[in-house]
């Protein structure tokens, strides 16, 4: 009976302690809740200005980035790193999240070389939200197009072309089965992300005959065997094979126009870019991108 006696005190005791070290924990929670909750409940600042973006300055240089690479880091990396961020975690106790850094007082993101305030500032008229950034009506269909470049992974083909103004154009078809289902979402989507503010660039619905496609003498692809080699003009005619044809024997695609000035590759989730003075704001922390 002593012996069962002793037992039971000192699960108690032991009950007791465990107790205890769940009300400290709580405890110094809730301080640390109510720290940050102090921190942020001051006085209404109004935030710094978001610097030009546009200043002249020395042009950064092309890159590309690494599929792979980037996948690992936006998929695995950079998750272990949120979930192992206390700061984050007490942030999001307090419902008091990080705000963006290109924001005003009114949480608002300014003009600049990423966005432009449209229909925010301005009501579009349906007009003008249907036209979008075009400035024109795409490629012109009543010469002959010359393929410059060629793409033959993927679902669907697609092809770089020249059209008889010289103007450049990336041409994408539709999937097998699926017809106007990606050329009109990329065209509609287009409209709706120019009105948002976003820079996007001219996309039309085109319907041409094939027999309007030369292949040009320097069009280099990979064919069916892996091999790298000038492309034909036979090549060209066995995968629009492979296209859905219109009853009058034209193709439906998607025209894409080159972005003027000088491509600099894809951009970053996270950071910046060291060699852009002008890249001054972290990717994860602007506002349009979140």
């Amino acid at each position: 009976m002593r012996y069962a006696h002793i037992s039971i005190m000192t699960g108690r005791i032991s009950s007791r302690l465990q107790s205890l070290r769940i009300f400290a924990f709580l405890a110094l929670m809730a301080a640390l809740i109510s720290l940050i909750v102090g921190c942020g409940a001051g006085k209404f600042q109004v935030p710094e200005p978001v610097p030009n973006d546009q200043r002249p300055g020395p042009e950064p240089a092309a890159t590309s980035i690494n599929v792979g690479s980037n996948a690992l880091e936006q998929q695995v990396a950079a998750q272990v790193r949120q979930s192992l961020d206390l700061s984050r975690h007490l942030r999001k106790l307090a419902r008091k999240p990080r705000q963006a850094m290109n924001i005003d007082a009114f949480g608002e993101v300014a003009d600049c070389s990423w966005f432009t305030n449209r229909n925010a500032m301005r009501r579009m008229s349906l007009e003008e939200i249907a036209r979008g950034p075009n400035s024109g009506n795409g490629p012109d269909i009543s010469g002959v197009w010359t393929v410059v470049r060629a793409k033959v992974e993927g679902i669907t083909p697609g092809f770089n072309i020249e059209d008889s103004q010289g103007i450049r154009y990336v041409i994408k078809f539709d999937a097998a089965g699926y017809p106007e289902l990606a050329t009109g979402a990329e065209v509609a989507s287009t409209k709706l992300f120019y009105a948002m503010g976003y820079n996007v660039p001219e996309n039309y619905i085109v319907q041409f005959d094939p027999a309007k496609l030369r292949v040009s003498a320097q069009v280099k692809f990979t064919d069916e065997k892996g091999q790298k080699r000038l492309m034909e003009q036979q090549d060209l005619d066995t995968i629009l094979r492979g296209i859905r044809r219109l009853p009058d024997g034209r193709i439906r695609a998607s025209a894409s126009k080159y972005i003027s000035g000088k491509l600099k590759g894809p951009f970053k989730y996270i950071g910046v870019r060291k060699d852009d003075p002008n890249d001054v704001i972290p990717h994860e922390h602007r506002r349009e991108l979140r």
